[in-house]
């Protein structure tokens, strides 16, 4: 066979094919078609959908308010959920909810991280004050736990300065940036907080 021929035969290979594509959109049109007639029919039909909406009038108007006051009510319950956790947990009343955009949640999460880290490696129990009172340096292994308390604090600040919850922490060393934040470590003994400058 020549090439000429294996041409020809391809070509008539192709129409075939094309025809057969046709010949199945043509019966799929069709089975579709059939398909919308029924579901058609069954809208209209007696006990269907459209007769039983045209027998209770503004049913679906009802149903549409139905579900939006279902939807705020889900909405007032998670916030509410979030308000309780914030109240009992003392690293949520420091850094607030944790948040739902990317970027500000690593900074929460970094924060949280190092508050959880202080507090179960020196054991630290107070459910008040989160990092509980600055450590004495003086103290056996006070200066490691200092550090440590120091560093949970600067990262605190950071994440409430980063998160917008607290820019006015001031100027001064950690310690004294920390004993300002309500929760995050008690005022040094005899001295008044002074007002709150955050949560």
């Amino acid at each position: 066979m020549g090439r000429l021929a294996r041409r020809g035969k391809r070509g008539t290979d192709a129409q075939e094919r094309q025809h057969s594509f046709q010949a199945q959109a043509e019966h799929h049109e069709q089975y579709a078609e059939t398909q919308r007639q029924a579901a058609q029919e069954a809208r209209e039909r007696p006990g269907g959908p459209d007769q039983w909406e045209r027998a209770h009038p503004g049913v679906r108007d009802r149903l549409t308010i139905y579900e939006d006051a279902y939807e705020l009510c889900s909405e007032q319950q998670t916030q509410r959920a979030v308000q309780i956790t914030v109240a009992r947990d003392p690293t949520a009343r420091v850094l607030g909810p944790r948040p739902r955009h990317p970027d500000h949640r690593k900074v929460w999460d970094r924060a949280a991280e190092a508050i959880s880290a202080y507090r179960v490696t020196h054991d630290i129990t107070d459910q008040r004050h989160v990092l509980g009172p600055e450590p004495d340096r003086r103290s056996p292994g006070g200066f490691e736990q200092h550090a440590d308390w120091e560093q949970a604090a600067k990262l605190a600040l950071q994440a409430r300065h980063q998160l917008g919850i607290d820019t006015t922490h001031g100027p001064g060393p950690v310690s004294e940036q920390a004993r300002r934040v309500t929760h995050l470590t008690p005022p040094l003994p005899g001295r008044d907080r002074g007002p709150s400058l955050g949560r």
